[in-house]
């Protein structure tokens, strides 16, 4: 995920990202890493929510996997609430859209322990709640219900006809 925060600052040509605002300091967005549209294979984009400081720099993503979330913030934007901000007052109201719960995976083997108790507390935090606990990976979920009525401020400003005509150069289309 650290890799696509930085293409998404960079806007770097090795990933194609189409991401659009969804709230304050949140875009939701599309990421191809690498796309080629002349091999034969799938080209299924990641779906990704950027969070931003207020300064408009990417300082984190959360990839939504369809039943899990896969979160990461930059080291030095950690326990200043980014993370929990974006997620009880953006992604899970926008995530609420399309589901009734969403499901988290907590896996201290693959992040380590201080980054295990960071996400769980977050998790706390956020309104997630321990559903399953196997050796050192824990599954909390979370009803989506009450983030139904939260209205979101998106905004589509589109694409510029330049823009488009570099973007299909690069996929070859």
């Amino acid at each position: 995920i650290q890799v696509i925060i930085n293409h998404f600052n960079r806007k770097t040509p090795q990933t194609f990202i189409a991401a659009h605002s969804i709230g304050e300091n949140v875009e939701y967005g599309v990421v191809w890493e690498d796309i080629d549209f002349n091999k034969l294979g799938d080209v299924s984009p990641y779906r990704f929510y950027f969070i931003k400081n207020g300064k408009g720099k990417c300082i984190g993503a959360v990839l939504d996997m369809n039943r899990d979330l896969h979160w990461y913030i930059d080291p030095i934007a950690r326990k200043k609430g980014f993370l929990t901000n974006a997620l009880t007052q953006v992604i899970l109201p926008h995530l609420a859209r399309i589901r009734k719960e969403q499901h988290i995976t907590i896996n201290m083997d693959d992040i380590g322990e201080e980054n295990f108790e960071a996400s769980l507390k977050t998790a706390n935090k956020a309104g997630f709640t321990l559903v399953g606990e196997m050796a050192s990976k824990i599954e909390c979920s979370q009803k989506l219900f009450k983030y139904r009525k939260v209205l979101l401020k998106e905004s589509h400003p589109g694409i510029s006809y330049e823009k488009m005509v570099k973007q299909r150069e690069k996929m070859n289309v």
